[in-house]
Order: structure tokens, then sequence, then C-alpha cells
């Protein structure tokens, strides 16, 4: 185990992403108490838990530094070690109940800093899969392989600066909650923020804005697989050349709250995607479209504004 957790902590990048000095000036006047649960060094094995959760967080794809941790910490009697143990092994599904229960005692402190800002903390879900691919509002709170993958979050502008730059937000596949963040917040930690996503799969409600800058962040607008935002009267080229970033996009749903104007999906790569969605606030529109074997068809029926609105983009129904 020596030599496995030796080679983990060697690929781990030693230090983190330069921090914006935005981020670092607020941070001076913001203080939250750091959780302790699997934060103790080890100085018998030379190797600490810090640096085991550092791995996990540089390679959130990989399972090897996760069960690595899941050995070191349950050695030391460290119930999250169990935990993450459980959620690895191939019948994770039989100790759903096992799991739950450690998630009720423990939850609030693996989470630490962030427990306050995450969402219906009284309903995770420990699903082998990502349970809103079914029900798509009912789970916000997802754990898989031992950690937070998919949240609802809710933040101040102080409290969302300070964690910005967390690494620990790189194991969330899915993020939803863009639209209770503060409008106010600068780009620094929202760019900082959307660098740390480096699990990410889903976002869901952003703005215009929080789009563009996401759409900066080359890594994670290539790894996108569904995205969903609300259009204002923003202007329409800066929304195509945020969206035409996004090349992975299997789902897209996109809101139009002021100025409608679907002309915007123009550069869409469609090759990939599968499902469209283009509604209004102010009018009758409603068009979803999947496509199924190279096909497009219509979800449900189309209104007569949503048809003639269809005739805009690149795409052809299937007839």
């Amino acid at each position: 185990m020596e030599q496995q957790l030796a080679k983990i902590i060697a690929a781990t990048p030693k230090a983190p992403p330069k921090t914006p000095a935005a981020i670092t000036k607020a941070l001076a006047g913001v203080r939250f108490k750091a959780a302790t649960s699997g934060l103790e060094a080890a100085p018998k094995t030379g190797v600490s838990t810090q640096e085991l959760f550092a791995a996990v967080y540089a390679n959130p794809d990989d399972d090897a530094p996760r069960a690595a941790l899941a050995d070191f910490l349950q050695e030391r009697g460290d119930p999250r070690g169990q935990f993450i143990a459980l959620q690895l092994a191939p019948n994770q599904a039989e100790t759903k109940a096992e799991q739950l229960e450690l998630l009720r005692k423990h939850q609030r402190a693996w989470l630490g800093a962030f427990a306050s800002h995450l969402t219906y903390l009284a309903y995770p879900s420990v699903s082998p899969t990502d349970p809103a691919l079914k029900q798509p509002t009912s789970i916000e709170l997802w754990w898989h392989r031992g950690f937070p993958a998919a949240a609802l979050i809710e933040f101040t502008k102080p409290k969302f600066i300070a964690l910005a730059g967390r690494a620990e937000w790189n194991t969330l596949v899915r993020v939803r909650g863009f639209h209770r963040l503060d409008a106010s917040l600068p780009d620094d930690a929202l760019s900082t923020f959307f660098g740390n996503l480096g699990a990410a799969r889903v976002l869901d409600g952003l703005s215009v804005r929080q789009l563009e800058l996401a759409s900066r962040v080359k890594p994670l607008a290539a790894r996108v697989r569904a995205l969903t935002f609300d259009v204002r009267n923003d202007d329409p080229n800066l929304v195509r050349a945020a969206l035409s970033a996004f090349t992975s996009l299997e789902r897209l749903a996109i809101h139009f709250t002021e100025a409608e104007d679907v002309s915007i999906v123009s550069k869409v790569r469609f090759e990939g995607l599968r499902f469209l969605s283009l509604t209004g606030r102010h009018s009758n529109l409603a068009l979803t479209v999947e496509r199924t074997d190279g096909r497009w068809t219509p979800v449900g029926s189309l209104s007569e504004r949503s048809a003639a609105e269809l005739g805009k983009l690149p795409i052809e129904l299937a007839r």
C-alpha cells in the first residue's frame, strides 16, 4: 500500500492554481471553521490525508486515489473510509441502507464549510447512477464514489468568494443553482469556480454572463454534456460565441425570459446533440425535440409559434 500511496501522491500537482487577487483580498475578511474529519497527518507513514484527498480532487475520474484513501482511512478507524469503500464496491446497491446511515451521522462533517450552502442535505442519494437521469428534480445532493457528485448550490457573495477556489468542487458531475448566486459576484471568483469543476458534465441554470465565463475554461467547455441557461436582453453574438465553445453537448435547454431569438443556437454543433428545448416566458414558445438514430422528432405537440421558430434552426424533423 505504501508504494501505491507514494505513486498517487507523486502524480498529484504540488501546488494549486494561482488564486486571483480579487479572491485573495476578499478572503482576508471571510473566515470559516475548517472541517476536521480526515485531515490529520499520519507521521508514521509519511503520508497525510490532506495529500490523499488532494490526489482525489486532482484525479476526479480515477477510482485509484479514492480506493487508496478508503484503505488509509479505514486503517485509522475513520468512517469516511468505510463509506468510500462501500460506494466503490461492485455490490454498492445492496449496501444502500448502510451508506445512508453513515451519511446521516457524518455528512455535515464531511462537507465542512460547504454544508451550509448545499441544499436538501436531509435527502441525499447514494444511487449507483445519477438519479436525475430518471427524476430530474427529485434529488439534488448525490454522493457517488465516496464524494458529492451533484449539488444544488446557494451562496451569498462573500461566502462564495471564500470557497470558489476550493478543490472540493472537482468531484461534482452535476451542478445546479447558478440562479441562486449573487448577481454581483466578481468575474475572478466565477472563473476560479468554473476552473475547479474538474469532473462536471451538467451545468444547470446559468445566466449568459456565467455561460460566457464558463466557456473560457476550455477543459470544462469541452467536457460538458448537458447545459441549461437563461437569456434576457443579452447580445445574441455573445451568446453564440459562448455556446459554440461547448462542443460535446448532448442536451441543451434555453429559457428566454425577455427577448426571444432562437437563432442564437445556429452555431451549435448538432452532430452530438440529442435533446433541444427552447421555452419563452412571455410567449407560447415551447419547442422540444429529440434525436434518435439521426432523426429529430418533436416531444409533445408544437404550437404554431414553435413550429415557425423550428424552421429557423439548422435541423430537419423526421417525416
